[in-house]
C-alpha cells in the first residue's frame, strides 16, 4: 500500500560504506525513504525534517572508547524526541551491557550475526507498531 510506505523513513547509522550499500539493497524496497549516517552526530542531523520512523544502528557507529555509553544514551534520547524507534545491532559480548544502558528507551537490541530476512522482519515489525514507542528495549537473540 503506497500510503503505508509513505512516511516510513529509515535511518541507518553505520560507518562502513560497504555495509551501508548492502543495507540499502536489502531495506530500500520496504523503506523507500532510507537515509544514512556514519555516527550519532550525523544521525541527529538526519532525523531533522521529514519523519524517520526507525533508526537502525550498528554498534561500531557508537565508537569503542569510554564515551560509547554516553553516545548510546544520547542517541536513544534523540530517537525518542523524534518519536521514532531504534534497533541496535551488536555483538553477543556487548549485548547485556548495551541492553542495560538502553533499558526504558525506544531501542531493541538485535545480536549479530543476523540473517537479512530476520533483519527486514524486525524493522518492518517495529515500523508497524505505531504508537507503541515506549519501553521497547528487549534483548532479541538467536535471530540468525
Amino acid at each position: 500500500n503506497a500510503d503505508e510506505e509513505e512516511g516510513r523513513g529509515l535511518l541507518i547509522v553505520d560507518r562502513n560504506p560497504i555495509a551501508r550499500s548492502m543495507m540499502r539493497t536489502l531495506l530500500e524496497p520496504h523503506f523507500p525513504d532510507t537515509r544514512f549516517a556514519a555516527d550519532a552526530e550525523e544521525a541527529r542531523a538526519a532525523m531533522e525534517g521529514k519523519g524517520v520512523e526507525v533508526v537502525l544502528v550498528d554498534e561500531a557507529a557508537l565508537g569503542k572508547d569510554a564515551d560509547r555509553d554516553a553516545r548510546a544514551r544520547a542517541l536513544a534520547g534523540d530517537v525518542a524526541a523524534h518519536h521514532a524507534r531504534g534497533l541496535l545491532l551488536c555483538s553477543a559480548e556487548n549485548a547485556a551491557a548495551l541492553k542495560e544502558i538502553l533499558t526504558g528507551s525506544a531501542f531493541q537490541i538485535l545480536v549479530k550475526p543476523v540473517k537479512g530476512d530476520a533483519l527486514v522482519d524486525a524493522i518492518v515489525a517495529m515500523a508497524s507498531r505505531k504508537g507503541d514507542r515506549g519501553n521497547a528495549s528487549k534483548l532479541v537473540s538467536n535471530a540468525a
